[in-house]
């Protein structure tokens, strides 16, 4: 890793938290008109704080490309209307053109897509490392929006993930073979033992307990942790998603509150990422005093 001076670290951590907010915008965008177009697919509704214009003329709408539009009238956004945080600011949450309101999710996404990307500089500063993480974080969004906004992960995700991860194994100091790997069994760690748990339990229980987007997205995050890092992870994610559902008022089909899983396991490997060898260490201090 570089070291830069001080001027250069707040410059490259502004820079970030610009572009952050920009790909939040986006990113929400491709999560909402993905949950816009499963949801049309499968005829269900969405978030209760996310208003979904039923109109079977977006079933055919490109989740990549058009202009952005108010989900509630379709007005076409103009680019006053598509800065990230302050055009909702001064528009005081509400479209121009009808006057109904937008949801606070997307100044939500805006933010915390702006922290993800400056927390990455300054953990990892200017690296290769730093570009991986970056493209990292921006799939753990994306993946954590979609699971919000229609209860699915895209598999474009995933192979994103793992042509990223596998990819940047080629730059590993360690060697080209072993970073290769290292980086499959990162990934199948944790994912394997969960995806045989979640068959048996399913078994049990006579219900799906756990979706298979969430083990593939436990499998892709995998890819960029050991071992160690993935327990770390599965564990923090269990006890935020314990945490997230305790204030989620939505009920599944048996009567339990229920919340995506996505945005525990993104907020848990975020965190591992910041914070994770620490832990480890601390961790495993204790036990070589």
């Amino acid at each position: 890793m570089l070291q830069l001076h001080a001027a250069l670290i707040a410059y490259y951590t502004v820079l970030a938290a610009l572009l952050g907010l920009v790909m939040g915008s986006f990113l929400n965008c491709f999560a909402y008109r993905y949950g816009v177009s499963s949801k049309l697919d499968t005829a269900e509704s969405g978030l209760s704080d996310v208003s979904y214009a039923h109109d079977k003329s977006k079933k055919n709408e490109s989740v990549l490309r058009g202009r952005s539009k108010c989900a509630l009238c379709g007005h076409t956004l103009s680019s006053r209307e598509l800065v990230p945080v302050f055009s909702w600011l001064f528009q005081k949450g509400r479209c121009r053109h009808c006057g109904g309101k937008i949801s606070p999710l997307y100044i939500v996404a805006e933010l915390v897509c702006g922290a993800l990307f400056v927390s990455v500089p300054l953990r990892f500063g200017f690296s290769l490392e730093a570009i991986k993480h970056i493209v990292f974080v921006s799939l753990l969004f994306t993946a954590a929006f979609c699971d919000l906004h229609s209860g699915l992960i895209p598999d474009r995700l995933i192979l994103i993930g793992a042509v990223t991860a596998f990819g940047f194994a080629f730059f590993s100091p360690d060697g080209i073979v072993r970073a290769l790997i290292n980086t499959a069994i990162g990934g199948f760690s944790v994912s394997l033992p969960l995806f045989i748990f979640v068959l048996i339990f399913d078994k049990i229980k006579k219900r799906e307990t756990m979706g298979g987007g969430d083990i593939k997205l436990m499998f892709m995050i995998g890819l960029f942790f050991d071992w160690k890092l993935n327990i770390l992870i599965i564990i923090l994610a269990c006890l935020l998603g314990l945490l997230f559902t305790l204030f989620n008022k939505k009920e599944g089909s048996g009567g339990e509150r229920t919340f995506p899983f996505a945005p525990a396991l993104t907020a848990a490997a975020w965190l591992t990422m910041l914070f994770g060898e620490r832990v480890i260490d601390l961790y495993l201090g204790l036990f070589l005093l």
